[in-house]
């Protein structure tokens, strides 16, 4: 393009702004231009450094000329090619000038940050035309399934479908969630999706007897009872084989414990109006009895019984006997002590039964009783005749013991007067207590005594190392003297070396004898107007001060200084002024520094480029507070990928996320906020994040209808309770548990009839032993009693005829007699009278 041209176009340029302004001028547009170019100051061998396109209109009315399809731009005034554009206009929306990233031709601009927001599968489009992956759905879900187009979700099938032969229970659908299939009708159990009925047996139930129901709608015959004594029911169990226990009454009996012909024992009760149980000869009768008193069985103290049943009391013993006391029961007897046993070792002492022992004397110093017990040997110490006329340290009493007659208080001493074990004091002179100057005492307060006075020259009394009371000279140091140079007396006759004086001192220069100091010649500020100056003797002097505003130089004069000058153009940073101070121009404002343009002692800003730093997507606000785009895509994160708050790209891994998961939100690798899906109705999310069906009360088998019950999704339920005094099995039934009482029992454990174990009692009675959990008395037979003659009672109520000849139970064979001769035990047949 030659310049002539050139300065063509940038005068029709102007010719055109002039006429679009509504300028008035007469101006012809050849002479606009040809006047242009005369007023042009350039040298047209050498063409100006101008970008224009690579054409210009030939006139001034936008005819273009070369290539085919060229357009006029009327806002550059310049001809561009046909794929070249001018503004917005040119361009199809939804294309801009330049929005294709090249500045003249049309593009459109991505906006890659809303593309598949919400979505998470199939396909979306950004704002312009580009189709985007926004995900695949994992299975069973799939796109739009749910009911919302471009998210996963699953479409349930229909109860009918998912359950399909299932008749009862639950399943899980094509979805994964817990359907309910419906329940079974009267006894019939939920087995495996069918509905069946377990139909129970005679044996397996612990029947044996009658018809019952099998639960499924039969009936069962258990058969008859084999054993003459059982009945169908009879042991309180309906169809289970069973004795009933005889009454007193059918047995004939009125008292005591009786076999019930069952295993068992029926309480006919004690006898009324003196009778005993068994006393006529008839067990468990009640009748008659003689009874046998204490002069027939030589006994004369405590209870006996009387062979009918009863007891006789024999009486008491009178002191010193006790019943038993001589070894023989029910008799009265006194055991005597010996010495040892009464605990004594001297004097005639009584051995509880009336008669006095001798236990013998003791040695003396001991007297019987002496140490205060009496009968046992012991001295009486007499401390104070020991102690008489003495009054410290030790002495031995008449008992052989050491005692102390007390201690002497100071200055006394034991024996110090010359008297053994009396206090006292011996006096000390001067020469004794190691003192040679000075009043003393002598240490026993009688008198005062003077020691003298030190002749010595430099000693005084006390003055040494000795002590109170003794000559002696304290020597000083040269700091105690206040002396640091020089030779001084210590003033006890001796010279100290304190030392000498260092630098510009000397010793007494400064005016006091034996201390180092200095005298000023005045000669520091010779010269100088301002400011401090050192001394020969190194002091600072001050040499005076500069009038207001002048101020004082380095070498010590006076100056004004002119800080406006010497800042000029400057606006911050430190500069030096005519008098050679430091002064501040100024400081920048936020994010600027001094300099940071470029400019010394100028506010400027230089991007430092370390905003971004590491991160990956984003904005980031640099040093010179300015927003700039961090990433290689203008802020933005790959295809599928997100910004993260630490503004790097991640990949969302929804998948992994909610692994194992069914339900409720999780935080995905990119930390976002997800979903999982849904529970079922009626069913319940876990904190494992897994959909949980509930189980009922009523669902159970036997059905609860008391306590708790785990639901088996993490909580309790709670079932009901019972009406009193009803109370809750394990089962969750309601069960009214018997009592001892009701089933005739006093002894042991025995089951109450719903789970739990109930204590009849303790122990039974002596003679009595816990049978079926009663109570029953076990007779004793006349070997356990050891008798062969004479009627004895067996400690159940009835009498033993011990020979067995009933009506002559005392008669013994041969010519032995019942209770006589030897062994002479009664009940026991003995030889000869």
């Amino acid at each position: 393009m030659t310049p002539r041209r050139a300065l063509t176009a940038i005068a029709t340029l102007s010719t055109l702004l002039l006429f679009a302004a509504g300028c008035d001028e007469d101006i012809k547009p050849d002479g606009a231009v040809d006047a242009a170019i005369d007023r042009a100051d350039v040298d047209l061998a050498e063409p100006p450094d101008l970008e224009l396109p690579d054409r210009l209109s030939s006139d001034l009315f936008g005819i273009c000329e070369g290539d085919l399809g060229a357009h006029f731009c009327a806002k550059l005034g310049v001809c561009l090619p046909a794929d070249k554009c001018c503004g917005d206009a040119d361009c199809t929306m939804p294309q801009t000038c330049g929005g294709g990233l090249k500045p003249d031709e049309c593009g459109c601009t991505p906006d890659n940050v809303n593309v598949c927001k919400g979505l998470n599968c199939g396909m979306d489009k950004n704002n312009c035309g580009e189709e985007f992956e926004c995900g695949t759905c994992l299975k069973p879900q799939t796109c739009g399934g749910g009911g919302t187009p471009g998210v996963c979700g699953c479409t349930p099938d229909n109860m009918m479908v998912s359950c399909g032969n299932v008749e009862c229970g639950s399943v899980t659908n094509n979805c994964g969630d817990v359907i309910g299939c419906g329940g079974c009708a009267g006894p019939k159990m939920c087995n495996g999706g069918k509905c069946t009925c377990s139909p129970i047996s005679c044996k397996g139930s612990g029947l044996n007897c009658g018809m019952v129901s099998d639960g499924c709608f039969a009936t069962l015959n258990c058969g008859i009872c084999v054993n003459p004594k059982d009945v169908c029911g009879g042991g309180g169990l309906p169809n289970v084989c069973g004795c009933t226990p005889k009454t007193c009454g059918a047995l004939g009996k009125n008292c005591g414990m009786v076999p019930d012909e069952c295993g068992g024992f029926a309480d006919c009760g004690p006898c009324l109006n003196g009778k005993i149980c068994g006393g006529g000869g008839n067990p468990n009768v009640c009748g008659g009895c003689n009874p046998v008193k204490c002069a027939d069985q030589a006994k004369d103290c405590g209870d006996i019984p009387d062979g009918c049943g009863g007891v006789f009391n024999c009486g008491a013993c009178f002191a010193p006997k006790t019943c038993g006391g001589g070894g023989a029961p029910n008799v009265c007897g006194c055991t005597p002590k010996s010495c040892v046993q009464l605990g004594k070792n001297c004097g005639m002492q009584s051995d509880t039964c009336g008669n006095m022992i001798d236990c013998k004397s003791c040695i003396a110093p001991n007297t019987c009783g002496g140490g205060g017990t009496p009968g046992v040997c012991g001295c009486t110490a007499d401390n104070v005749s020991a102690c008489f006329g003495k009054n410290c340290n030790n002495v031995v009493n008449n008992c052989n013991q050491t005692v102390s007659c007390g201690t002497c208080s100071a200055p006394n001493t034991c024996g110090g007067a010359v008297t053994p074990n009396v206090c006292g004091c011996t006096p000390k002179g001067c020469q004794a207590q190691g003192k040679n100057c000075g009043i003393i005492t002598d240490l026993c307060f009688v008198k005062n005594l003077d020691c003298g006075m030190c002749n010595v020259p430099f000693e005084t009394c006390g003055g040494g190392n000795g002590g109170a009371n003794v000559c002696g000279c304290t020597p000083k140091t040269c700091l105690q003297l206040g002396r640091n140079c020089g030779m001084q007396s210590n003033q006890c006759g001796v010279m100290l070396n304190c030392g000498v004086c260092a630098g510009v001192n000397t010793c007494g220069g400064g005016g006091t004898p034996g201390v180092c100091g200095c005298t000023d010649n005045k000669m520091a500020c010779n010269g100088k107007m301002c400011g401090t100056s050192t001394n020969n003797c190194n002091v600072q002097i001050a040499c005076g001060t500069c009038p207001n505003p002048q101020v004082c130089m380095p070498n010590q004069t006076c100056c004004t200084p002119n800080n406006v000058a010497a800042c000029g153009l400057k606006k911050c940073g430190n500069v030096v002024n005519n008098c050679g101070q430091t002064v501040s121009c100024g400081t920048c404002g936020a994010f600027q520094t001094c300099g940071g343009g470029g400019d010394p002692n100028l506010c400027g800003c230089t991007d430092n480029k370390l905003a971004c730093g590491a991160k990956m997507c984003g904005t980031a606000t640099n040093n010179c507070n300015q927003v700039v785009q961090c990433g290689m895509n203008a802020g933005l994160c790959p295809m599928g990928q997100v910004c993260l708050a630490n503004q790097t790209c991640c990949t969302p891994d929804n998948a992994k996320a909610c692994l194992n998961k069914t339900c409720n939100n999780v935080v995905n690798n990119c930390a976002q906020t997800i979903s999982c899906g849904m529970c079922a109705m009626g069913q319940v999310c876990l904190p494992t994040q897994t959909c949980c069906t509930p189980t009922a009360c009523a669902a159970q088998n036997p059905p609860r209808v008391c306590g708790a019950l785990a639901n088996g999704c993490g909580t309790n339920l709670n079932c009901g309770s019972c009406v009193l005094p009803a109370i809750c099995k394990g089962d969750g039934t309601c069960c009214t548990p018997t009592t001892c009482a009701k089933m005739g029992k006093n002894c042991g454990m025995i089951a109450d009839g719903c789970g739990n174990m109930l204590n009849c009692g303790g122990a039974c009675p002596a003679q009595n032993s816990c049978i079926n959990n009663v109570c029953v008395c076990v007779p004793k037979t006349c070997a356990d009693l050891g008798k062969d003659c004479d009627s004895w009672p067996d400690g159940c109520g009835t009498m033993l005829c011990c020979n067995n000849m009933p009506g002559m139970c005392t008669k013994c064979p041969g010519v032995k007699e019942c209770g006589k001769g030897s062994p002479g035990v009664q009940g026991v047949c003995g030889q000869g009278g």
